[in-house]
């Protein structure tokens, strides 16, 4: 029996270890979809707004596009400069289109990713509470300017109604509005966790001990 969510994976022969991969195509292929654009601009797009939710790198991004091209899924030409080194500009391919729209009406399953800073939290229990509170005060400083620039998006592009939106700026915008649902929930778990701390600091002696702090 095939999970949900593997039937993309399944159809396009893909491998648990290749799926990141597709995520990156895939991604590539979605900016590619809104405009013609050279390797140097789509590794400075993801070091843009897409950054805050998908990171890449050139040296991934430049061995991507060669393999979308080979398999058909984008065409590209050379574009002569004058004073600057000619251009690569890639452009999707019909074929890349029909990838790309199975790909965005597949299943995909809850992201977990690898956070260091909550592997700290996790021991939060057994430093001195004083310190943690001030290390989260500086946590909750990026999230706030995360959210900052998730508003700025929003406000950017605010349609007078949605429904005026551009079809390529409709998932943009949605994908800004879960950024800031979700980093206004990390704020406000941040506010828990200051008070959840507060509480300890003040019931715990100065100086007290890792062992004292946990028992």
């Amino acid at each position: 029996m095939i999970r949900p969510g593997a039937a993309f994976m399944v159809a396009n022969g893909i491998g648990r270890g290749q799926n990141r991969r597709v995520s990156l195509r895939c991604a590539l292929l979605a900016q590619l979809n809104v405009e013609e654009l050279s390797g140097y601009e789509l590794t400075r797009r993801f070091a843009g707004f897409p950054g805050l939710f998908w990171q890449a790198r050139s040296q991934q991004v430049y061995p991507e596009l060669a393999r979308l091209e080979e398999q058909g899924l984008l065409t590209s030409r050379v574009v002569e400069q004058q004073s600057r080194p000619d251009k690569r500009l890639y452009s999707i391919t019909d074929t890349g289109r029909k990838r790309l729209g199975d790909w965005i009406l597949s299943d995909s399953p809850p992201s977990f990713a690898k956070d260091d800073f909550l592997m700290k939290v996790w021991s939060y229990g057994v430093v001195d509470p004083a310190s943690a509170r001030r290390q989260l005060a500086v946590h909750r400083t990026l999230h706030e300017l995360r959210l900052a620039r998730f508003e700025d998006a929003a406000r950017e592009h605010a349609p007078a109604e949605v429904s005026h939106l551009d079809p390529r700026e409709f998932g943009e915008q949605l994908t800004v509005q879960a950024g800031i649902h979700l980093e206004r929930s990390l704020l406000a778990w941040c506010e828990t966790a200051d008070e959840w701390l507060r509480a300890r600091e003040d019931a715990t002696p100065p100086g007290a001990s890792p062992e004292e702090r946990s028992a």
